[in-house]
């Protein structure tokens, strides 16, 4: 699914909550700034068209070492990557990388599953 896609599918679903979600539209900053009253931090929106045995995620030049130095400084960050027009992958911190193999994909993965079905808990420390 593409990224606005995302994007409107976790406004949707998170509109009533107490989660504050703000698209945002630069370079080299991750799609998504989110708030709560306990945590805040960045979600970076990926797609991939299908799994394969060495999965390589598209950034942009300049985004993952973005992220790798606000994660050096304790920052918050998150990559949510569509496989298909239903199911995400949540990496966080550490495993927000630019290649996964497929044998470790779903272990390196805060979550998997349907985008609608995503715990934003799973977001916080």
């Amino acid at each position: 699914m593409k990224e606005s896609i995302m994007w409107n599918k976790l406004k949707d679903n998170y509109k009533s909550t107490e989660v504050f979600l703000q698209r945002v539209e630069m370079t080299h900053f991750p799609d998504i700034y989110f708030r709560t009253k306990e945590n805040e931090g960045w979600i970076e929106l990926k797609q991939i068209p299908k799994l394969t045995e060495s999965i390589t995620i598209p950034f942009r030049p300049g985004q993952l070492s973005w992220l790798m130095r606000y994660l050096s400084m304790g920052g918050n960050a998150n990559m949510l990557v569509s496989i298909n027009d239903i199911d995400v992958f949540l990496f966080k911190d550490e495993r927000i990388r630019m290649t996964y193999l497929r044998s470790n994909i779903f272990h390196l993965s805060a979550y998997y599953g349907p985008i609608k079905n995503l715990p934003f808990n799973t977001l916080f420390y």
